[in-house]
């Protein structure tokens, strides 16, 4: 499988989906390699703020470690994509699993699919819509800002009440330092029934961890590679009785849109704006092409920077809105 889905694309400078998204985030170049692999993601060159892999229907973003670093890069990000209401989020990467006696009933590479997300520092909970059927282990995960030990987490649940306690080291618990900050950002990007935290137990926190053997990035990529084709082939299967997005523009508009964005030198999000300006023209007055020649012609068509494009972008939306 190269590809979630068939039949989709973007427009090149615009990038304008025109099919079911999935957005995937990861913390670790070495959580995202199977997955850039696996769906031939291509780096793009045109994102400066973070590290992005793209295909016609995907977008792989790394955000680095830490909360911080997640919630930062994810709104950035999420903020220049078209997202719409059909697209889906994925936050793929490691976990430690604190099991005690119960190590043996979780191998490592075991795929969690996270049903509740505590944060460490404020002890705030959340909680993903696990909706579809699924062949993952579900589980809880505590996002910390430093990396979780055993003492950390028995303190902690001597701490806290004692409803939220007995949901703790009796079942299956486990840890990660993102996952917390990403819910809270990606959620204000994406419905909740479509966001997706996976994580893959990497090691044991545990009272013997002082014995485990150091996890090496080799060692996570190999992980998340024997479990990369089952989370893409779930995905699919859901994503696929999505409905697809309708094309808020014809093809010749798309092909417009393009070469205007390439004439005036619009970076990006620059071409972004212009898809939104013209987006609200299309819904308010209909076709835009005519009004957008009109426009044209108080422009040289020479233009040589960005700079000089974002000064004729400003112009479109003077005129646009």
């Amino acid at each position: 499988m190269n590809s979630i889905l068939e039949g989709g694309g973007y427009c090149k400078c615009c990038k304008l989906a025109l099919t079911v998204m999935l957005i995937i985030a990861a913390a670790l170049y070495s959580e995202a390699k199977p997955f850039i692999d696996y769906l031939a993601l291509k780096k793009d060159t045109s994102c400066h703020h973070c590290q992005v892999f793209r295909n016609k229907d995907t977008a792989l973003y790394l955000t680095g470690t830490g909360p911080m670093n997640a919630a930062i890069k994810s709104a950035v990000f999420l903020a220049t994509e078209p997202l719409a209401d059909t697209d889906y989020f994925l936050n793929i990467g490691v976990c430690g699993a604190a099991t005690e006696k119960e190590r043996n009933n979780i191998l490592l590479g075991t795929p969690v699919l996270c049903n509740k997300i505590i944060e460490h520092a404020s002890g705030n909970t959340y909680y993903p819509d696990v909706l579809y059927k699924h062949p993952f282990q579900e589980g809880t995960v505590i996002s910390s800002y430093q990396f979780m030990t055993w003492e950390m987490v028995n303190a902690y649940f001597k701490d806290i009440s004692p409803p939220l306690r007995n949901t703790g080291l009796s079942s299956m618990f486990f840890a990660d330092m993102e996952s917390s900050a990403l819910y809270q950002s990606v959620s204000c990007f994406f419905k909740l029934n479509q966001m997706f935290f996976i994580k893959v137990v990497s090691d044991y926190i545990s009272p013997a961890a002082a014995e485990q053997r150091l996890v090496t990035s080799k060692d996570v990529s190999q992980l998340l590679k024997e479990q990369v084709g089952n989370i893409l082939n779930w995905l699919e299967d859901i994503m696929a009785s999505t409905p697809g997005r309708p094309a808020e523009f014809s093809e010749d508009e798309l092909h417009y849109l393009t070469a205007l964005s390439e004439d005036f030198k619009f970076s990006v999000t620059m071409a972004n704006e212009l898809k939104q300006y013209l987006r609200y023209y299309k819904l308010q007055k209909g076709e835009f092409i005519p009004f957008t020649e009109i426009l044209r012609e108080n422009i040289p068509r020479s233009v040589k920077s960005k700079a000089e494009g974002k000064k004729y972008l400003d112009y479109f939306k003077k005129n646009l809105l």
